[in-house]
């Protein structure tokens, strides 16, 4: 048959690591011990000081002098067997460190504080503690009891096999939590919670719920880092910005004492304790009294969850502790027994307020959980007897034997009823606390307001004509409208409350918590806007909601802030960049041809005018000027200089024929042609009838070899009259001079007609 038991059922690496560690382990005979650990030397003494009265109240059964000084047991034990007496209790403490409380626990389990190896631990309070203890508790197989961890996965009982607990799970605070936001119809909480097994598992239990409703939109959360050594206070504050982001005033705390303390002087100095807020606290929620904060200083209207801890047995438990002193817990007999100088941390150098006599005036001293570190205690107690009755021996009370009885246990404690469910997990009932005005006038108290029934899940007011305190100081049935408003910067949505106003639209917050478009012109780039912002100079937003301006295009200009649309540059002038306010003149007496100019090459002289240094300047008579930059042209029939290439001034001439001047760029000839005005051809040319020049052919040499035959017979005449006589060289001379002046003027005749403008006629165009 297969085995069932947790031992047969436990990860083998639990088995190995329970095998490594009872190597260590010793007996003793005729005790039983038991351990009780928790943050005595961190957060509260009282915690210290409610143990040594359970063990007090149990020895009474034993001890008549006790009875005789405290009065009866409180918790009756039917049939005592006689070796109950040989229970023995060892105190810890875990200094709110893992690393300390886990080797508490091992100085219990292996006896390494001095004394007998534990059989049962009562401990402790934090979750992230009792996590890795509970986990080396069941590779031990000792049954553990806590009196303050509440996170939901210690109810798992395949991870903590021999783990339970007098003090409910945060499942059950979860749903007093929801209960509440149903009940007060919050549209949106936020929770804040340490980042540690409390905190986390207190949310995550929160958010299952917000699941299963389908209401997911209506919780929010912020995790705070967790700082047991040192705080941070900036990691403090960058929480709590982005809480102020959520928009909403309902704000849960999950936290245990030793990070609340430090934690609420900030959110009384970043203001989340004024009369604009509203603030639930967990059953954790509570401060070491100090110089910053103490409990007076919860604002009043401040509401927490307790589970109930305080039954109709605690009055006798109020007359024990009344009767206590400081030597009772800690005097020299105390210390010896409880094996107090063995502490991890020692008492004066704990954080925690050390006992005075003061302390046991009232239970105004005790915290929440010390009812349950007392009835936790007295689960062995009951347990322990049942089994000797039974016919066990001391020694054989221990693992699933004793497991199995303490799960069974059913007693009434000081705070109720005290029994388990299958994990190990106690039901019971929440309180609903409300900080209200003291009698005294100064500060707040705490004062039981409502009740939560887990079983009904429903929150009922203990006097229904006293309804509750809230932090804005008003006292309603409801939460006052002023906390429902929407802070400026955010909207109301219908199902979950108060949301951050999107971009592109402006939010004044309250109770109605419009939502409204940013106008043209203007804009919202982030969310949370409470106004929208005009568009500033060089911007435009052409539609409503914009969530950002538009940069107005080169060619464009918005010269004042708020523009729907931007301008197109007037003509003659430009711009070349985005984001313009105004656009650049052309100047120099430039226009542009079209508005909306882009780039300063579209400045140009108008058509009439041409650039010089001066700028646009008039054209001149003989010039062509079309718009734009590039240099004038010459009419026909005109001729044109540049005087100065620098200033560009012109000089133009008419030419004597139009057809001559027929060239447009300013200094040009039609072909062939050279000289001012185009008056001459060139060299080896002729004139053509459209006013050019061309080339000389062969037959354009007749003048030449004219000319030469010419001074050939001149020659040779000069020769016959050398050889001539004197009387006939005169007449000769005088001939051949005459006749050689005559053909010379016939060759210039012919070269003067034709350079002429004549259009002649055959033969005559032929001999010329």
């Amino acid at each position: 048959e297969p085995c069932k038991t947790v031992s047969c059922t436990m990860p083998w690496s639990r088995k190995l690591l329970g095998a490594l560690l009872s190597c260590f382990a010793f007996s003793a005979a005729d005790e039983w011990a038991l351990g009780i650990f928790g943050p005595i030397t961190s957060i509260s003494n009282t915690y210290l000081a409610t143990a040594v009265a359970f063990d007090l109240d149990f020895r009474k059964n034993f001890n008549a002098s006790l009875v005789t000084r405290f009065g009866p047991p409180i918790v009756k034990i039917p049939s005592i067997h006689p070796k109950l007496s040989d229970i023995s209790v060892r105190i810890g403490t875990s200094d709110s460190k893992s690393a300390v409380g886990v080797s508490t626990a091992l100085d219990f389990f292996l006896g390494l504080d001095g004394g007998k190896p534990i059989s049962g631990l009562v401990g402790g309070y934090h979750s992230a503690i009792n996590m890795p203890v509970a986990a080396i508790a069941a590779t031990q197989e000792i049954t553990q009891v806590s009196w303050g961890a509440t996170s939901p996965a210690l109810s798992n009982k395949d991870n903590y096999p021999y783990f339970l607990r007098t003090i409910p799970p945060d499942s059950l605070q979860a749903m007093a939590f929801w209960s509440w936001m149903r009940t007060f119809q919050i549209p949106l909480a936020i929770c804040i919670y340490a980042e540690e097994p409390y905190g986390q598992g207190l949310f995550l239990a929160l958010s299952d719920l917000a699941k299963l409703a389908e209401q997911t939109a209506r919780l929010a959360s912020v995790g705070v880092k967790y700082m047991p050594v040192e705080y941070d206070t900036r990691e403090a504050l960058e929480a709590i910005r982005v809480v102020k982001g959520f928009g909403s005033k309902f704000l849960q705390i999950a936290m245990t004492k030793d990070q609340v303390t430090p934690f609420m002087p900030i959110l009384r100095d970043e203001g989340l304790l004024s009369n604009k807020w509203q603030i639930l606290g967990s059953d954790a929620c509570a401060v070491v009294p100090g110089p910053n904060f103490k409990a007076a200083d919860f604002p009043i209207g401040f509401q927490q969850f307790i589970p109930v801890s305080r039954a109709a047995k605690f009055a006798e438990f109020k007359q024990l502790w009344t009767k206590l002193n400081v030597d009772d817990i800690v005097g020299p007999e105390a210390t010896a027994r409880y094996k107090l100088q063995n502490l991890r941390v020692s008492l004066d150098a704990g954080n925690a307020q050390n006992l005075d006599n003061s302390t046991f005036v009232s239970d105004e001293s005790l915290a929440m959980e010390d009812p349950f570190v007392f009835d936790a205690g007295f689960c062995f107690v009951m347990a322990v007897n049942a089994l000797l009755k039974e016919g066990k021996e001391l020694s054989e009370i221990k693992g699933e034997v004793l497991l199995n009885k303490v799960k069974a246990t059913n007693f009434e404690g000081i705070s109720g009823q005290v029994s388990f469910n299958a994990d190990g997990d106690r039901l019971a009932e929440y309180e609903m606390m409300n900080q209200q005005p003291s009698p005294s006038g100064h500060g707040g108290h705490l004062v039981l307001a409502a009740l939560f029934s887990s079983v009904t899940q429903a929150i009922t007011l203990v006097d229904p004509a006293l309804p509750l305190y809230w932090m804005t100081g008003e006292r309603s049935h409801a939460p006052p409208p002023v906390l429902l408003a929407c802070a400026p910067g955010f909207y109301a949505e219908q199902r979950s409350g108060c949301k951050p106003c999107p971009p592109g639209f402006s939010c004044p917050g309250g109770v109605q918590g419009k939502q409204i478009p940013c106008a043209r012109g203007q804009y919202a780039d982030v969310i949370g806007k409470v106004n929208c912002t005009s568009c500033p100079v060089g911007h435009f937003a052409p539609d409503i909601a914009a969530a950002t301006c538009g940069r107005c295009p080169p060619g464009f200009f918005a010269s004042e802030p708020g523009m729907e649309s931007c301008e197109r540059c007037p003509k003659g002038f430009y711009i070349d960049a985005e984001g313009a306010s105004a656009c650049a003149e052309c100047g120099e007496g430039r226009v542009t041809l079209e508005s909306g100019a882009d780039r300063s090459s579209l400045c140009l002289c108008a058509q009439g005018s041409f650039m010089a240094r001066s700028g646009c300047t008039p054209c001149l008579e003989g010039l062509i000027c079309a718009a734009g930059l590039e240099d004038p042209e010459q009419a026909d029939g005109f001729y044109a200089e540049v005087l100065d290439a620098g200033s560009r001034p012109y000089r133009v001439w008419s030419c004597r024929n139009r057809a001559e001047c027929k060239s447009r760029k300013v200094g040009s000839c039609p072909s062939g042609r050279k000289g001012r005005a185009c008056n001459d051809c060139k060299d080896r040319h002729k004139p053509r009838d459209d006013g050019s020049c061309e080339p000389c052919s062969n037959d354009d040499l007749l003048p030449a070899i004219l000319a030469g035959l010419v001074v050939f017979i001149i020659l040779m005449v000069g020769l016959v009259i050398i050889n001539t006589d004197s009387k006939e060289v005169s007449l000769s001379l005088l001939t051949v001079g005459m006749v050689g002046g005559q053909m010379f003027m016939v060759l210039q005749a012919f070269g003067s007609f034709r350079q002429l403008s004549i259009d002649w006629v055959e033969p005559v165009r032929g001999w010329l």
